[in-house]
């Protein structure tokens, strides 16, 4: 972009940012806020569209192929009529103090669930275009890691009822978890599922 130009920050980091600068003028702890975090979701995809001349994802498609228009991603949808609203959260904790949250939300037409994985004071932001996907036979949950410290000790995955999950390490290394009833059965890791916990704090 030249240096005579400019553009609006992303909502997300947009609301996080006034979020701070309120608590700050307000001498208020600035902490995790979910409705801050759902006001920038919310406008996220309206604010990408309107990117017409900086939007990297359309400049990358034009360079692949330009002669033709570029795609919209096509958005996963769970039924014919999606009415998705915000259900509760799920803390996670270490020694009392929370590290992350697994956000869940509901569509209130299938009932179909969908997490999405938050670690304080990291403020990435998912390439995925509306809800994440899941399968019909599998289910949302938290593997925690005896090996790792910190936010590397939990991740978001989704589960089947049995069988083998690729479990990625924070050195980036690629292991074999076993799965028996929705849940891992490993020496190092366990898990729990996500929907058995809403609305409370997970010590891990």
């Amino acid at each position: 972009m030249p240096n005579d130009e400019f553009e609006a920050m992303h909502p997300r980091f947009t609301a996080v940012n006034m979020y701070r600068k309120m608590c700050e003028r307000e001498q208020k702890e600035f902490k995790k806020n979910l409705e801050i975090d759902n006001i920038g979701v919310a406008l996220e995809v309206s604010y990408d569209d309107a990117r017409t001349k900086y939007n990297k994802k359309m400049w990358n498609d034009m360079s692949e192929t330009p002669s033709e228009k570029p795609k919209t991603p096509e958005i996963y949808k769970c039924c014919d009529n999606p009415q998705i609203t915000y259900l509760a959260p799920v803390n996670i904790n270490i020694d009392e103090r929370t590290i992350g949250s697994v956000d869940v939300w509901r569509c209130a037409i299938c009932m179909k669930n969908f997490c999405e994985e938050k670690t304080l004071g990291i403020d990435s932001i998912t390439d995925i275009v509306g809800m994440p996907r899941i399968d019909d036979d599998e289910k949302w949950a938290v593997i925690v890691s005896k090996l790792q410290k910190g936010k590397d000790k939990w991740k978001l995955v989704r589960l089947k009822e049995s069988g083998m999950i690729k479990f990625e390490t924070a050195d980036e290394k690629l292991i074999d978890l076993k799965i028996e009833d929705y849940k891992i059965v490993d020496d190092f890791h366990s898990s729990f599922l996500v929907l058995d916990h809403i609305h409370r704090a997970v010590e891990i």
